[in-house]
């Protein structure tokens, strides 16, 4: 059984990485192209997808921190504002803000999971474009 799961595991992984790379730069047979050759070419593509890749990851990563501590913050402030009006007291100012906060925290999270990925395959492929112009090879489209 263990067998069977390890190889459902690696399969999907493969298929995983397989499903990644979709699309392909078309190179334009430049100086850079031409000197270097279609494998060192492709292969320069693979380390700019990579950079394109670990961008996005962590773009996507400080927005979510940004997005979960702006949705605390006004979870906290309307929290503590409801502690005021409903408790009449410090106390109850202080556990509205903290609840307001921890469910504002919350709906942050899950409203940025929610959204999925963060950019589309044009934000992508421009990013893996602009690395590979910085390389001198230039891309005159995607298939």
């Amino acid at each position: 059984m263990q067998r069977i799961l390890k190889n459902i595991i690696v399969i999907l992984s493969l298929l995983a990485l397989v499903s990644c790379i979709s699309y392909k730069p078309i190179f334009d047979e430049n100086q850079k192209f031409l000197k270097v050759g279609k494998k060192t070419a492709y292969d320069d593509f693979e380390i700019c997808y990579d950079k394109a890749n670990k961008y996005l990851d962590d773009y996507k990563s400080k927005r979510i921190i940004n997005e979960v501590s702006r949705k605390a913050i006004f979870g906290s402030i309307l929290g503590g504002i409801s502690g005021i009006i409903f408790g009449n007291s410090a106390r109850s100012l202080i556990k509205g803000a903290v609840a307001g906060g921890v469910v504002g925290g919350a709906y942050g999270v899950f409203s940025s999971a929610s959204k999925g990925t963060l950019t589309n395959d044009e934000l992508k492929q421009k990013l893996i474009t602009q690395c590979l112009n910085q390389n001198g090879y230039e891309i005159i489209g995607w298939y």
